[in-house]
């Protein structure tokens, strides 16, 4: 029972990681792209799956570990355990902020009217914003091809401000 749990994390993270890569590449021969919004759950699916994964396979290896060293204890040992723990730690919380600064990069979106068209606004900002309008094309999907293109000078979010 343990394992089919562990087979069904590893392969639900897999597939949104999958699908976080490649998902706009494949819907594109069709003339679609996913919705910001879309590829932002699946981040956050993949985030969610393999810290479940990884860290349930931590404990299990932990235990295991403990188990056939429980024997002979030494103080050396539990150092290099510690050390371990904290260094593993220590980068659990780097790729942490990593991820969630990539999380805070992608775009967001707006619901815009252009040229009469309901169009899907993609916000990309840093210092300055660029706004690309795709036709939009249900609540899932958007147009791949560009409607218009705007730059906003030293503006972060022109929807916002």
């Amino acid at each position: 029972m343990k394992k089919r749990l562990y087979i069904i994390f590893l392969s639900l993270c897999i597939f949104c990681c999958l699908f976080f890569c490649y998902g706009n590449d494949a819907i594109a021969l069709f003339g679609f792209k996913w919705r910001p919004w879309v590829i932002k759950t699946f981040f956050i699916g993949f985030l969610i799956f393999k810290y479940i994964f990884f860290g349930s396979l931590a404990v299990k290896v932990v235990k295991w570990w403990h188990a056939k060293h429980i024997k002979k204890p030494s103080f050396l040992k539990e150092i290099a355990a510690t050390a371990f723990g904290v260094l593993c730690l220590v980068l659990l919380l780097v790729m942490t902020g990593w991820e969630l600064w990539a999380l805070s990069g992608m775009p967001k979106e707006y619901i815009v009217m252009r040229d009469g068209k309901k169009c899907v606004a993609c916000v990309t900002s840093w210092h300055d914003s660029s706004v690309d309008c795709h036709e939009y094309k249900g609540l899932f999907l958007m147009g791949e091809d560009t409607v218009s293109y705007e730059t906003y000078l030293r503006t972060n979010d022109p929807f916002e401000s």
